[in-house]
């Protein structure tokens, strides 16, 4: 854990205060791609992914919450946050899962709990590189409870200040449509998962709506489901006591059983 009186790397490289994301950096080459990760805690491990536009800071509140009882891993993808893709990246979700896995090989998890969040659907590729759009409207106006503050703008703005840098935000989301084959495969294998799985579903989400729930009550008919009121799609921003409240009654069962 970072010293409270002194600024995390992370803090420092993207100019946050102290405290706003008060963890030991650790980074870990895998092939010629840079991963930039955090892990705290013991106990049963949690693998923490994020989605688009965000990074590892997404789940700061939830592991200072975690690590007392947990293990917690959470991952920069690569050209998110502070982690560096190799040369020729594509972005495709293809990509990103192999690196990823590679990743957890690499830092010797064995066994664990994946905990993921997703996000909704491309926007115009103009907008993104130019503007980055996800992360400067996309974000505050998904919100139910409340607009973010600066300091949190701040943290998802930093890793994409250089408009270089925004090509992640529009081909990972125009890749995922392109990947129907890939996915569909991922789909399969759900449908005949036997272990244990939680959704815990913003009710108010823009992309993910009743009928996606419903669909995933299809592939995953024996997962638990908390749904919360009033909440948007970056539910660890907008509703985060409400959301670590439904994980927690969540991560009991299924660290026992899975």
């Amino acid at each position: 854990m970072a010293q409270a009186d002194r600024r995390s790397v992370a803090e420092e490289h993207f100019d946050l205060p102290a405290g706003a994301f008060p963890f030991a950096s650790r980074f870990m080459a895998v092939g010629e791609a840079r991963f930039h990760y955090i892990r705290e805690g013991c106990g049963p491990t949690l693998v923490f992914v994020h989605g688009n536009p965000t990074w590892s800071f997404l789940y700061r509140r939830i592991i200072r919450a975690l690590r007392e009882d947990y293990e917690c891993i959470a991952l920069d993808l690569p050209g998110f946050g502070l982690s560096r893709p190799p040369p020729h990246y594509g972005f495709t979700p293809e990509e990103h899962a192999d690196l990823v896995a590679q990743f957890l090989i690499e830092a010797d998890v064995r066994r664990g709990c994946l905990i993921a969040h997703d996000w909704g659907g491309p926007i115009g590729q103009w907008a993104n590189e130019r503007h980055a759009l996800f992360v400067n409207r996309v974000i505050p106006l998904s919100m139910k409870r409340g607009r973010p503050d600066d300091t949190v703008m701040r943290a998802y703005r930093a890793p994409f200040e250089p408009p270089a840098s925004r090509r992640p935000l529009h081909v990972f989301p125009r890749h995922i449509l392109c990947s129907k084959p890939w996915l569909a495969d991922i789909e399969r294998n759900l449908e005949t998962f036997t272990g244990p799985a939680a959704l815990i579903w913003p009710e108010n989400d823009i992309a993910f709506r009743g009928k996606e729930l419903e669909k995933w009550r299809r592939i995953l008919p024996r997962a638990r489901i908390a749904k919360i009121a009033n909440c948007g799609h970056y539910l660890w921003e907008d509703a985060p006591d409400d959301a670590l409240a439904a994980l927690q009654s969540h991560l009991g069962q299924l660290t026992r059983s899975g």
